[in-house]
This record gives C-alpha cells, structure tokens and sequence, in this order.
C-alpha cells in the first residue's frame, strides 16, 4: 500500500460527515476502531465531532494518537470475536479503515461492532442523525 496516497481516514471521515448533520456532530460518539495513529479522529475533529474514543491494541500507535489531542477515552485491546471491555450500547458511530484485511481482524469482530453501537443507530435511521 502507498501510505503517501492512502485516503481512507478521510474518506470515512467525509461519508461519517455526510451522514450525521453539521448542529449534531458534537453530541455524537465515535468508536475508531483500529484507530492507529488516529488519522480518522483528526479527519472527524476538523469536521466539528468532538467526543471521539479509540481502540487499537498497539502502545506505540497509541501515543502517537494520543499526541494528536482528539480522544476522549482511549482502550487498548485486541478486537476479535471476544468482546472488548467497552460497554454496550455506548457509540453512535462506529468507524474503521485499513483493519478489515486478511489475517487483522476475524469477521467475527463486526460482532463488536454492533454490541457497542446503540440502540437506532444500527439500521442508521437513528433519530440522532436527523
């Protein structure tokens, strides 16, 4: 992968954008999943999301994560087909780029994804996006 052009941070922070109207956005919260070096928290912020968390389960991704400023709580752990400590319910989006590859993360983990969505948000007709 050419990292120089990779664009998927900010093409999920633009279809995330799209979908959750500008007077909404600083209620919403993000889950960024495998947020790395939190490309995709930075992309949100500039687009008015303040209440974003991270996960990812590498100390060094994470500080560099942590430097950018954006996250509010941050989890380091493994997603895979156990459940994370994350409560359920909790997001109103959940977001990731890069991480759906071969041999990165079980099939099994969109399981995690759902559990830590909300209630609405799951079918993305929840009354928070209109």
């Amino acid at each position: 992968m050419d990292c120089a052009n990779y664009r998927g941070p900010l093409i999920a922070a633009d279809y995330v954008t799209q979908m959750v109207p500008e007077d909404r956005r600083q209620h919403v919260r993000v889950m960024d999943i495998a947020a790395g070096t939190g490309a995709i928290g930075l992309e949100l912020h500039k687009k008015g999301f303040t209440n974003i968390d991270a996960l990812d389960p590498s100390e060094g991704m994470l500080k560099v994560l942590k430097e950018t400023g954006v996250y509010n709580l941050i989890y380091q752990e493994f997603i895979s087909q156990d459940p994370t400590t994350i409560p359920e319910d909790t997001y109103d989006v959940v977001v990731t780029t890069g991480s759906l590859l071969h041999s990165h993360m079980p099939v099994q983990a969109m399981d995690e994804f759902i559990r830590i969505t909300k209630p609405g948000s799951k079918d993305g007709g929840a009354e928070l996006f209109r």
